[in-house]
């Protein structure tokens, strides 16, 4: 026996793809330092460690971020705030192309000498103690009323 196709109506195929999770709120740009020693150099120093990378953070950008390696391309969404400055453009490539988050609803403000995308430095000691520079910045000024609330009822 065979079903019969489903035919939808004009209006159910105009219907919007509900994505599966929308992350909403901070997004940090964290660089890490692995194996830091457990002081700061004295100044005009440097000190030697094993690995030092970028990678979007926060409460938002971090779940963001492993729910699009996890589930795939176009399954869900971003809804943030950085400046138009390398670090907010290194997020948000990084997001888009490598992790597959939908970043449409990121807004972009412009860089200043007092705003500038939200970022931290976390320097990692062989014990996996670490502490934390942190600059607030867009993170502080971010909130909800600032996106499309139609397109975030979608997910």
């Amino acid at each position: 026996m065979t079903s019969a196709p489903v035919i939808l109506d004009q209006q159910e195929q105009q219907l919007p793809e509900l994505l599966d999770y929308s992350a909403i709120g901070f997004l940090v740009l964290d660089t890490l330092c692995h194996a830091a020693p457990p002081t700061l150099p004295p100044p005009g120093g440097a000190s030697f460690v094993q690995r030092i990378r970028m990678t979007p953070a926060g409460t938002a950008g971090g779940t963001a971020m492993i729910c699009g390696i996890l589930l795939g391309k176009g399954r869900g969404q971003l809804v943030a705030r950085v400046a138009n400055d390398d670090a907010g453009n290194f997020l948000l490539h990084k997001l888009q192309d490598a992790h597959h988050v939908n970043t449409d609803l990121i807004t972009k403000v412009d860089a200043t000498n007092t705003m500038q995308t939200s970022c931290s430095m976390l320097p990692i000691q062989k014990t996996a103690e670490r502490a934390a520079f942190f600059c607030p910045g867009t993170s502080s000024t971010f909130t909800i009323d600032m996106t499309d609330q139609a397109l975030v009822d979608n997910s």
